[in-house]
């Protein structure tokens, strides 16, 4: 390619890329001759999710009945204290009464309690995980409750906190009363339904439930036997009239005649495509209860314990973590530059492209499902790194076929050659490790899934962009030698 097309490329890509970096990762500003009202959000600053390391959260405690916090104990009154006994390592108060309250002492769980309360606090991690937060824990407090904690960016965290706190039986009732088929000893909903999924129809969502083929008989007899009533027919809200969806003894959901295809594929709890959330949230609980099964006990009122969760950094710190991050990325060109010459330009190419592959993919394909946290921070360092280490093996696999009496071009060709299996095994090996986090290994979904795409991107670069950018920066420079900072020791005809 001539000098001239390709210093045109080179002005047009520099323009483009220049572009898509402010729009990607540059700071908030406010229009002065707006008062402020008005100004600039960077992809990144809009539409990035910050983990409660960096913003804060919320947490709060699930109590089962016959629990209570040393806060709820000094509401009681003095007589009522009498009934319950403090576990002096928790400072949580155990009901003497209580049914699982069950050992030689009578001040502690029993062995049935205490297992059936890890099964719980597992399936409570997975309603979690269902929901997609990489910023999330969920632990076992001394064997008698569990906290959990929720990064900021769950605006519906109270619905959220109080829904998966659920341990009650799904089941389905009409009129108030537990359809027949699902009333006999043994009887499981499963048999009747798969699996409960939010799906859209125009600018709605609603629960589809997925009915076996015993599923489809059942509602097919209840609604030839007008068991099914319509929406607009004189509808309770306590679920004693009508075919409901049950958490226990509490209706959760109503299924109208308007709402059962042709097919009797059930449709219920419509809302705006806004509220999706808390739909999937409803979708996540039922799938659990209909999968997991029901406890033994229940949980206490949830919404008292909800508490505010402090950035752990004293401060929110997205700003600072943004700038840290921006920080090791110009220092890595730089560093480029010194120790690889003007070829260290292709490097800073290759780094603000990976900013803004990777800045774009958290923003439009993470953002509302993984929050960035410094898991995050971590992959997008390692494949800075990784990127940086491979650019500088090319480079010195460049140098040394000059050294052997190489021409520039014919060095640049046999360099990237003899680097290419190496690079293609680091990012391979790399892929595969994020895959299996991706795939829930450790429990770090969030993680993989992040790190796969500064795998992808970073791989991009060393492969395929870099070698675009040298292509052209080689070809539009008037000095091929001093373009690697080497010393020109014969003319070359190139």
């Amino acid at each position: 390619m001539g000098k001239k097309k390709s210093v045109v490329l080179m002005v047009i890509i520099s323009i483009v890329l220049a572009a898509l970096t402010l729009f990607t990762v540059l700071p908030s500003f406010s229009f002065p001759w707006n008062n402020g009202l008005h100004g600039w959000n960077s992809v990144v600053e809009e539409f990035v999710d910050f983990g409660s390391d960096y913003k804060g959260g919320h947490y709060a405690y699930y109590y089962p009945e016959g629990v209570i916090s040393e806060s709820q104990y000094k509401t009681l009154a003095e007589d009522e204290k009498g009934d319950y006994t403090r576990l002096e390592t928790s400072g949580l108060y155990l009901d003497k009464d209580a049914e699982f309250v069950a050992n030689n002492d009578g001040d502690g769980v029993s062995s049935e309690f205490a297992v059936e309360m890890a099964k719980f606090r597992d399936v409570v991690a997975a309603r979690y995980s269902a929901k997609g937060y990489s910023d999330y824990t969920v632990t076992v407090v001394d064997g008698y409750a569990i906290r959990v904690e929720l990064p900021v960016t769950d605006v519906n965290y109270a619905t959220t906190f109080s829904s998966f706190a659920e341990t009650s039986e799904i089941t389905l009732k009409v009129d108030g009363e537990t359809v027949e088929e699902l009333a006999e000893e043994g009887a499981s909903l499963k048999n009747y339904i798969k699996a409960f999924s939010v799906r859209s129809q125009f600018a709605y969502r609603y629960i589809h439930v997925k009915l076996t083929a015993a599923g489809k008989d059942l509602i097919n007899g209840l609604e030839e036997n007008s068991k099914i009533v319509s929406q607009s027919a004189d509808t309770t809200q306590d679920g004693t009239k009508g075919l409901w969806i049950y958490f226990g003894e509490t209706p959760a959901l109503p299924i109208y005649t308007e709402n059962v295809a042709s097919d009797f594929v059930l449709k219920c709890a419509y809302n705006e495509a806004k509220n999706q959330d808390v739909l999937e949230t409803n979708v996540i609980l039922m799938n659990s209860l209909l999968n997991d099964g029901s406890f033994s006990f229940k949980i206490s009122d949830v919404s008292s314990e909800i508490r505010e969760k402090s950035h752990a950094y004293g401060v929110e710190s997205d700003g600072i973590m943004l700038i840290v991050l921006a920080v090791l990325t110009v220092a890595a060109i730089a560093v480029a530059i010194v120790l690889n010459k003007k070829f260290g330009v292709v490097f800073g190419y290759m780094a603000f492209t990976y900013v803004c592959f990777t800045g774009l993919c958290f923003a439009f394909i993470a953002a509302g499902v993984f929050e960035f946290s410094l898991g995050t921070a971590f992959a997008y360092v390692l494949g800075l790194g990784v990127m940086f280490m491979i650019h500088s093996k090319q480079y010195n696999a460049i140098k040394n076929e000059v050294s052997l009496g190489k021409t520039v071009n014919s060095a640049v060709t046999l360099g990237y050659k003899k680097t290419l299996l190496t690079t293609v095994d680091v990012y391979v090996v790399l892929a595969i490790g994020a895959l299996a986090f991706a795939l829930g290994i450790a429990g770090s979904v969030a993680f993989g899934f992040q790190m796969l795409i500064c795998v992808v991107a970073g791989a991009f670069n060393s492969l395929l962009w870099g070698r675009v950018i040298n292509c052209l920066l080689l070809s539009a420079s008037k000095d091929k030698y001093k373009y690697f900072g080497l010393v020109r020791e014969e003319d070359d005809d190139e």
